[in-house]
């Protein structure tokens, strides 16, 4: 397999418009990927009406976009979209699978962490690369009374962003 290339970011829509959540999402990636040269901030959109969000991914920094449109995905069912996005991982290999803490984030991208045998930094607020390339997350523990900063040792690094 080869080696683990660019940041996938999980797009989710909001009618057929890119959710601002996912619009947040791509701008973190945006500037993670600066510390990697010559990758791409990938942008992975499922559904059965896309609308405009291909165009909006490019337009706030996706350098990719890929698209599954299936009437099955008609109300995001969790089932239906953890497995759109562990074969896109699968077959893209990001270093790092972003995505929001969204309802749908919060059912789907856990089960995507476990069938990629990674694990999940939920609920980040923000997030920055560490030596040797790992994903550094911050996230709230105890009540949001301390910040926690984790490091992703496996690959890809799974994070959901809070909102």
């Amino acid at each position: 397999m080869a080696e683990a290339r660019g940041i996938l970011v999980v797009g989710e829509l909001s009618g057929s418009e890119l959710a601002p959540a996912s619009c947040e999402a791509l701008r973190v990636a945006h500037d993670l990927i600066t510390s990697f040269e010559g990758e791409q901030v990938s942008l992975l959109i499922a559904g059965d009406n896309l609308g405009n969000a291909p165009d909006q991914g490019i337009s706030f920094g996706a350098d990719v976009v890929y698209t599954f449109v299936s009437p099955i995905l008609q109300d995001t069912p969790p089932d239906a979209m953890v497995a759109v996005i562990e074969n896109a991982a699968r077959l893209i290999n990001p270093r790092y699978l972003i995505g929001s803490k969204t309802l749908i984030g919060r059912d789907v991208l856990p089960r995507v962490a476990a069938r990629l045998g990674t694990a999940l930094a939920q609920d980040c607020i923000s997030l920055e690369v560490g030596s040797q390339g790992r994903l550094l997350a911050s996230r709230p523990v105890y009540g949001g009374n301390a910040i926690a900063k984790v490091s992703c040792l496996q690959v890809p690094a799974v994070a959901a962003l809070r909102p």
